[in-house]
């Protein structure tokens, strides 16, 4: 038997190389339609899916190639169907395609199920209509006489549900801002899949602050404490490089002495900044958002700094961490004075102190020298 379906398949080929070396003259048959089945499935399942001919002009051979998604669909096994009876189907999933082949005895005239495929939905699928279709040419299809049949091809496939998270994402809306970035805080903006309405977002990156080259009065001066002005940032409240000026620094510099008053760069106010900083740089007019000034640099009090009293440190701090722009007088107190400043208070007490202990010695001694003098005359008479 094997040897007789041997025999017939060659035949077969056979006459389909001999028709197109030497061009024998065949009529072309436009009948038939060759339908693939169409079902629904979810990942992991397992479908069948049957390829059916109606309206068949009788057909003895058949050389095609079924296409699939080999990303989608595992192809698992074929079911003979009964219009043919001797065919051999092979797959190749790297080239996505099923051959068959078949060679009859003699044409075959009945409608029906050619074959039914069986194939598992691979559970990494993509959510979409994975087509099945099928492939040929001229000659692919023929009967004994070797006459080209051309049947109507009409596709099928498996349509693979939505799993919550098989979207390819390939369909986005536009980018919309959800929130502006800020100086000291990253922005959003999102796109939404038009498929599944799967929410992309993507951050954008804070501005970073900016701080002009003004400086805006914060405490103003009078004739028993100093005032104070700092550089805020032109977005936010955020400020650095405070200083403290006097009354006398206000009519050199000849600038407004009231709080809020915006006061241009000036030869003061740099050589202000420069005493009571001297290990520090102008914080730059646009810094770069990675070297944006901590909180210990928007200040000039810190913990570990020794004051006059409790009461004005923590002044000084409260004042510090608030980083709000005045716009209303604030009561008046005297202010912390930089660190420079502060040493050389306590150096110029060190000296007093000294300075008191300094002439008790001195006497002492005298009277040491004057008390051995009188001891030393006495031992000698």
């Amino acid at each position: 038997m094997k040897k007789l379906l041997t025999l017939i398949l060659s035949l077969c080929l056979g006459f389909a190389v001999f028709s197109s070396f030497f061009n024998i003259s065949a009529a072309e048959v436009n009948k038939g339609i060759i339908t693939i089945g169409t079902t629904a499935a979810n990942t992991g399942d397992e479908i069948s899916i049957p390829i059916d001919i109606a309206e068949n002009p009788g057909i003895m051979a058949i050389t095609i190639s079924i296409t699939y998604d080999s990303n989608s669909l595992e192809y698992i096994e074929f079911l003979k169907g009964k219009v043919l009876k001797d065919y051999t189907v092979a797959d190749h999933p790297s080239k996505n395609i099923i051959r068959f082949v078949s060679c009859e005895s003699t044409d075959r005239m009945r409608d029906g199920t050619l074959l039914t495929l069986r194939f598992k939905v691979k559970d990494n699928a993509e959510w979409n209509f994975s087509k099945i279709d099928i492939s040929y040419s001229k000659g692919d299809f023929c009967n004994w006489d070797l006459d080209k049949i051309m049947p109507t091809i009409v596709a099928g496939g498996v349509d693979i549900a939505y799993n919550g998270n098989n979207c390819s994402h390939k369909d986005y809306s536009e980018w919309k801002t959800i929130s502006e970035p800020t100086c000291a805080s990253e922005g959003v903006k999102e796109r939404i899949c038009q498929k599944c309405k799967h929410v992309d977002s993507l951050k954008l990156e804070k501005t970073g602050h900016e701080f002009p080259e003004e400086w805006t009065v914060e405490k103003v001066a009078t004739n028993e404490e100093a005032g104070t002005m700092v550089r805020y940032c032109i977005s936010c409240n955020v400020f650095v490089d405070r200083i403290e000026y006097t009354l006398e620094d206000s009519e050199q510099g000849n600038f407004d002495n009231e709080i809020g008053t915006e006061i241009p760069k000036n030869d003061i106010i740099e050589d202000n900044f420069h005493e009571q900083n001297p290990d520090k740089e102008l914080t730059p007019v646009k810094p770069s958002p990675e070297k944006e000034p901590t909180d210990s640099e928007t200040t000039t009090s810190t913990g570990s700094e020794i004051t006059s009293s409790v009461s004005q440190s923590t002044q000084a701090e409260s004042e510090t961490q608030t980083g709000s722009k005045p716009d209303s007088p604030q009561t008046e107190s005297k202010p912390s004075l930089n660190n420079d400043q502060k040493e050389v208070v306590t150096n110029q007490d060190i000296r007093e102190k000294i300075s008191e202990v300094i002439p008790s010695f001195t006497t002492i001694l005298s009277y040491l020298k004057f008390a051995f003098i009188f001891l030393l005359i006495l031992f000698i008479l």
